[in-house]
């Protein structure tokens, strides 16, 4: 005689049978969830590559607008170095300072990208360590901006981004003038 299914035990195993399905179906939402969490957290990380990939051009593109300035620190011309390591000349006119402050002022908020992490060391290094080693090696403006306390004051930063990349760079020449603000305090 064929063994039927009280009420309740049909009931019971209905039930059974609704929860395995409902644990399947969570089992299988969980996985699709987590594939999509992977999938955005994948764009996220492309997204925050390309924003700072362009981040940097526009960044370059600022330091475009001072060619003039960077060009003049280059060997070859008024304002580089002689072969002994001296510099030939130097800004003079007020119109030269201006646009050496503002190309130095540049510098100051790379240091700003350096300390809220939008920019890394190695990174500023590479792309304009050796910008800024012009300005700090050239005779005037180290003397008249960097290490005259009372200029060197408005140059904190700056000053705080050389400190920070000459001992990336065992060439660099050392100079003992060019030192934080808050150092000469102490």
């Amino acid at each position: 005689m064929p063994h039927t299914l009280s009420t309740p035990d049909a009931i019971a195993l209905l039930g059974s049978a609704a929860t395995a399905v409902t644990a399947i179906v969570a089992v299988i939402a969980l996985l699709y969830a987590k594939v999509q969490i992977e999938e955005a957290q994948n764009q996220l990380q492309q997204s925050r590559k390309a924003a700072h990939g362009d981040f940097l051009l526009r960044l370059d593109e600022a330091f475009q607008r001072h060619n003039e300035v960077h060009r003049q620190l280059q060997p070859a011309f008024a304002w580089g170095k002689d072969p002994t390591g001296r510099s030939k000349g130097g800004p003079s006119e007020p119109e030269d300072w201006f646009k050496v402050s503002q190309y130095m002022g540049l510098f100051e908020r790379v240091n700003s990208l350096l300390k809220n992490e939008t920019l890394d060391l190695a990174s500023i290094d590479e792309f304009y360590g050796y910008r800024l080693y012009n300005i700090v090696s050239h005779d005037t403006i180290r003397a008249a901006k960097l290490e005259d306390p009372k200029a060197a004051r408005y140059w904190e930063d700056l000053i705080d981004l050389w400190l920070k990349l000459k001992p990336r760079h065992d060439d660099w020449k050392e100079y003992p003038g060019v030192v934080s603000v808050r150092r000469r305090q102490d």
